[in-house]
């Protein structure tokens, strides 16, 4: 994909997670079902080092409040680092009240790696990386991103990646809206011979005014960014939304662990 059209399609995004954060949010504080299956593997690691997580598109921080419930035991041991684009949805990460160890949030654009300039040379127990691959227009960026990030493990850290489904939703589905409309008005127009195969634009919200860049990640795709990451995978399984089937999720694990 070409630099102009991956500038357009994160433009569409940074938009809209601008403008729509509060009506957002306010649709997204339930944890997960997926999440509980990470815990248990969290709750598996040595009670004598203290858990480092890296949440990666954090939204509002939902995830940190999960992971404080659902992981009473090791609150005082876990440090929490949650990188998002959208200031609003970090600052509602910000207002909640915690009780982990450390909570922190770093304002970063996820396309094209940049991220990985920004986290120096810290390491992490669990890089989180929930409804946000699906944002990252251009196969090569979100390829680069999973790459990034693996480098951020410590020995034995996990990297739990969630693909969403879009293209098995039916309810989804009806919410696409064509490119042809968004061009109606756009200042920057999007070139359909330009984009890649599941680019499509999902309305959001009361009469779908608002709209967000997805793509839809087939299995092959999906089967070759998990390759790139050279993690070995520890667990696969699909969860969430109302037929608990919305998300795939891949757990991913760096070697050299004890």
């Amino acid at each position: 994909m070409d630099e102009k059209t991956v500038r357009t399609l994160n433009a569409i995004n940074r938009s809209f997670y601008r403008d729509c954060a509060a009506e957002f949010s306010a649709t997204r504080q339930e944890a997960w079902p997926g999440w509980h299956r990470i815990a248990r593997l969290l709750r598996e690691m040595p009670v004598d080092r203290d858990i480092h997580v890296l949440d990666v598109g954090c939204g509002n921080g939902r995830f940190a409040e999960f992971l404080a419930l659902a992981l009473p035991e090791r609150r005082s041991s876990t440090h929490y680092l949650g990188i998002d684009a959208s200031a609003p949805l970090l600052a509602a990460v910000r207002a909640r009240t915690l009780p982990l160890a450390e909570v922190a949030t770093l304002q970063a654009d996820l396309v094209g790696a940049r991220v990985a300039e920004q986290l120096a040379q810290r390491r992490f127990s669990l890089i989180a990386v929930f409804g946000v691959l699906h944002h990252i227009p251009g196969h090569g960026n979100r390829r680069a991103l999973l790459e990034s990030l693996a480098r951020h493990l410590e020995p034995g850290g996990l990297m739990a990646l969630a693909f969403w489904r879009l293209a098995e939703s039916p309810r989804l589905r009806g919410k696409l809206r064509p490119w042809a409309e968004w061009n109606t008005s756009a200042e920057e127009p999007i070139d359909e011979s330009r984009l890649e195969a599941g680019d499509q634009l999902l309305a959001w919200g009361p009469g779908g005014q608002a709209v967000r860049y997805c793509h839809f990640a087939d299995e092959d795709e999906t089967r070759r960014l998990v390759a790139a990451t050279s993690l070995q995978t520890v667990a696969t399984y699909t969860d969430d939304g109302r037929e608990r089937d919305l998300n795939r999720y891949f757990v991913l694990q760096m070697r050299g662990g004890d």
